[in-house]
């Protein structure tokens, strides 16, 4: 099989060679110039202005341009990825991935000194961070933004920006816009190189029912007009003195048998990919553009937080902390935390934070900036009631 597929990926024959080592040379010229594809309904050529209005018809080379196609797909998969990782680290001022790996360092870490400085190092950038991008604008395209926001949730799509609170959701979400185009993109293409002429008008759904039932009655995919199992090669062998002689080689081409096979994996693979770039997309497009469903997720997991964080009352006098006056100050004050500071962003990095280093850690960072913001509220009606 490595003999057919890599050290001889063509192999013809002439049935009038001239000598018995000019099948090497065939094969040698085939595969550097190229071969023809020929139709059922087209004649074969006899002179070389026949082969080359033929060749300029049907030329077939495309097989040795494969690996260099082959690693620009990669490339186009890898690259919004890349586009994340530029625009999280300037769009946050701090990478976002280095945030996500002092929690997972959090998580894992048996020293609880070391463990408490992790998260509130984590805590003290969500807070000046939050304050970094306070808006304080007060001209008419700052109060027009905040209106068309306030009046509609999809809005967000279109109006976002860092002061108003959903660059970074708004950027996620243009990244998983660009996995979708890509996945559909390179689904086309394999239709392409897979199918005949009339592969370009038929639908993806189709080209996946012709594959799946092949594959269940066991046939194979047989030749395509890019990827031809069977192909023509006329060589012209110049002698000195005389005429050209010119030959018709007959070649079979293994390789192209193998690019088949990579590319049907391919598009089981991409039809994977895009099915779970298309529910994740979604699922986080519901997250993150519903601000009821967003304030309830982040009011919740704040209270169960302060919860599993405080200690157990150990008298009967602690109760006295929680009379009517200071449950209702402690509900405005947390109505304003998750609405102005945390927001949709906040919002945002809190669920990656979840997601990659657990509920724990993620509800410890998240209580110990409620406490940042609540001290440094009560530091701020202190100041204003002395300053009266």
């Amino acid at each position: 099989m490595t003999n057919v597929y890599f050290l001889r990926p063509i192999s013809c024959t002439t049935p009038s060679a001239p000598s018995s080592g000019f099948g090497s040379y065939a094969e040698s010229v085939c595969w550097v110039q190229g071969t023809i594809g020929l139709n059922k309904d087209d004649k074969l050529p006899t002179n070389e202005t026949e082969w080359d209005e033929l060749r300029h018809r049907a030329d077939i080379s495309f097989y040795q341009w494969v690996p260099f196609c082959l690693s620009i797909q990669a490339i186009l998969f890898y690259l919004p990825h890349l586009i994340w990782q530029s625009l999280s680290v300037y769009t946050l001022g701090d990478n976002l991935n280095s945030l996500i790996t002092r929690a997972q360092t959090a998580t894992t870490c048996d020293d609880l000194d070391t463990r408490s400085k992790l998260v509130h190092t984590c805590a003290d950038h969500l807070h000046l961070l939050s304050r970094q991008h306070t808006d304080t604008r007060q001209s008419r395209l700052s109060r027009l933004q905040h209106n068309v926001l306030s009046f509609t949730q999809c809005a967000s799509l279109c109006v976002f920006g860092k002061r108003l609170g959903n660059r970074t959701a708004v950027l996620y979400l243009f990244v998983k816009f660009l996995y979708i185009v890509n996945c559909l993109g390179q689904l086309f293409l394999v239709m392409r190189f897979l199918g005949p002429d009339n592969a370009s008008q038929s639908s993806p759904l189709t080209f996946s029912q012709r594959l799946f039932n092949l594959t269940t009655s066991r046939q194979e995919w047989g030749g395509s007009d890019i990827f031809p199992l069977q192909t023509l090669c006329p060589i012209r062998v110049p002698n000195l003195g005389i005429r050209s002689q010119l030959y018709t080689a007959i070649c079979a081409l293994p390789v192209n048998m193998l690019n088949q096979k990579i590319y049907l994996f391919l598009w089981v693979w991409i039809i994977a990919v895009l099915a779970l770039s298309l529910f994740t997309a979604v699922m986080w497009t519901l997250r993150l553009l519903s601000r009821s469903h967003n304030k309830a997720f982040l009011r919740s997991f704040l209270e169960i937080s302060l919860l599993a964080s405080s200690p157990l009352p150990d008298n009967e006098g602690q109760g006295d902390s929680h009379a009517p006056q200071s449950v209702a100050l402690r509900a405005k004050q947390m109505e304003v935390f998750l609405k102005s500071v945390v927001g949709c962003d906040g919002s945002f990095l809190i669920r990656m934070l979840r997601l990659n280093a657990g509920d724990v850690i993620a509800g410890e960072i998240l209580v110990a900036w409620w406490h940042l913001f609540h001290n440094a509220d009560e530091g701020e009606e202190v100041s204003e009631g002395s300053g009266q």
